[in-house]
């Protein structure tokens, strides 16, 4: 792209601008900078430049321009441009919550793009219509976004990235509705097409997809590789990442939480200084996250609180989206006229009962509050309970009591003992593998149950974490220890499992205190099942 002088000359330029913002953004950026001054506020300029400020994050900047462009119009504005212009404005107007008018606009980009018969036009509007949709119906944004996909039929590298993100989004709805098998082909194929065109700036939403299937299927090693080679490979192209990149900060915080790590989950929020820049959607599931890693942290004041700034958000949403949002939608739909008051009358069902699947989610929370033990932070016995019955084979558990705890009350009194309790959780849970789970079981006793473990991990974690706990400094209490007992299940109901930890947990103590004890889920094994005494159950 050169430096002309000639407008006509810069119209084609910009032409060939807007061809590469996808997949040369910096070099459209240095274009921008060589663009006359006199031209510097064309419609063509602002409306490339306007592009590249939406993807780098400057909302507020790039709204400005838009409106400063659509000031510029000329005639009946009634040219490819105006629709570029209108799909701007209207992803801008989403990401800052205006979601009325932004369908507006988009209806106004489908029928613009429909009279000049613009294939990209239609695309992109049928597109962006299916991601407000996705709210209320899956069915029905799934419906726009392959009505989009159908009309990219072009192989240029710019209609190449469109059809990527169409069909990224098309995986995205298989993921909402647990499809993960019908979103994985998908997803392969929006990589494809992304990294066809060299579109790096909507590669995180395959990331992000990918991710998700990995975390859904345990593999949160794989989801943590593909998290931190995304980001490494992103790094040197970040300035007009904008959007895509906050999005995959956001899965690096939701996935170190699911690891059992929420400290390292607020370091990656933290990165997240603009909310602006998240569109609507993005900004709930920053409020529902932030509320998670606050209760995971023991924080729940201000858990609670961000729980009700989630909840007002989603009132305030609604209250504004009610009346306008689906009848808009489903009103200009382009089906066949006679489905259309059937068609809204399902749509507007379905976005009650969204609604009403985000009032569960917000009760979820509170619920998990419920159990979460709230000195240690660990899981409690009400969430051990629900958990047992889903013991599988190759699974373990181990059941841990603090060694002499009713001798450290007695001695020290009971906020030293709460002060143990606290500091054997956190030894606890630093032995453990990503997807272990740790409860406190009752007063000094606690449980973990190990997923897949085998017998050499059963092993492996349990005398990890005795040692974890013997090593370490219980001020003013001095040493403290605890005795482990461990029970690999095989083919035996949980309450099956929990009577042979027991036992191997008072063999431990009978031989000595400050040892471990596992035992196999068969009758007639080395340790005989046994009572606990009464000493045992007061903490000795």
């Amino acid at each position: 792209m050169a430096d002309h002088r000639d407008m006509n000359v810069t119209v084609a330029d910009a032409q060939q601008a807007w061809d590469l913002r996808f997949s040369a953004p910096a070099a459209v950026h240095a274009w921008l900078r060589s663009v006359p001054h006199a031209d510097a506020t064309s419609v063509q300029v602002l409306a490339v430049e306007a592009f590249l400020e939406w993807r780098r994050g400057q909302i507020r900047q790039a709204l400005s321009m838009v409106r400063q462009a659509e000031e510029a119009l000329s005639g009946d504005g009634q040219t490819v441009w105006h629709g570029r212009l209108l799909n701007l404005h209207a992803v801008l107007l989403y990401i800052s919550g205006d979601i009325a008018r932004c369908v507006t606009l988009l209806q106004e980009q489908l029928s613009l793009g429909q009279r000049l018969q613009d294939a990209e036009l239609q695309a992109l509007a049928l597109n962006d219509l299916g991601a407000i949709m996705a709210w209320n119906s899956a069915s029905s944004a799934y419906d726009y976004y392959r009505q989009a996909a159908d009309l990219v039929t072009d192989g240029s590298p710019a209609m190449t990235a469109i059809r990527g993100l169409i069909t990224a989004n098309m995986a995205g709805v298989h993921h909402h509705q647990g499809e993960f098998a019908l979103a994985a082909p998908l997803v392969d194929l929006a990589e494809a097409l992304i990294l066809d065109a060299h579109a790096m700036m909507l590669w995180p939403w395959c990331v992000n997809l990918q991710i998700a299937q990995a975390t859904h299927a345990g593999r949160y090693g794989q989801a943590r590789q593909l998290l931190n080679a995304a980001l490494a490979r992103l790094d040197e192209r970040s300035e007009f990442m904008g959007e895509a990149l906050h999005m995959l900060w956001l899965t690096a915080a939701r996935l170190e939480l699911q690891l059992g790590d929420p400290g390292q989950a607020m370091i990656w929020l933290g990165r997240l200084q603009d909310e602006d820049a998240l569109r609507g959607d993005a900004r709930l599931h920053l409020l529902d996250l932030t509320a998670s890693i606050h209760a995971g942290l023991g924080d729940h004041a201000q858990a609670y609180r961000s729980m009700r700034t989630l909840l007002e958000t989603l009132l305030k949403q609604y209250q504004h989206e009610r009346v306008t949002l689906v009848s808009r939608l489903e009103l200009h739909r382009v089906t066949e006229a006679a489905q259309l008051q059937a068609q809204e009358a399902r749509q507007v069902t379905s976005a009650l009962m969204v609604r009403l699947d985000e009032v569960q989610s917000i009760k979820g929370h509170y619920e998990r509050l419920s159990v979460t033990d709230a000195l240690t932070g660990l899981s409690n016995r009400r969430q051990f309970d629900r958990d047992l019955p889903f013991l599988a084979d190759d699974d373990g558990l181990l059941m841990i009591d603090i060694d002499h705890f009713k001798r450290i009350n007695d001695t020290f009194g009971h906020q030293t003992g709460d002060e143990v309790l606290r500091d054997v959780a956190v030894a606890i849970r630093g032995a453990l593998r990503p997807g272990d789970r740790a409860y406190r079981y009752g007063g000094e006793e606690f449980a973990v149950i190990l997923k897949g473990a085998g017998h050499t991990q059963l092993s492996t974690v349990a005398e990890r974490l005795r040692l974890a706990v013997a090593l370490g400094r219980h001020d003013p209490a001095g040493a403290v220890t605890v005795s482990v007992g461990g029970v690999l299940v095989d083919a035996v109901t949980g309450a099956d499992a929990v009577r042979h930890a027991d036992t191997a947990l008072y063999a431990a103590k009978q031989a000595g205190r400050n040892r471990t004890r596992l035992t196999p889920a068969e009758p007639g094994s080395a340790v005989r099942e046994a009572g606990r005494s009464a000493g045992d159950r007061n903490g000795e």
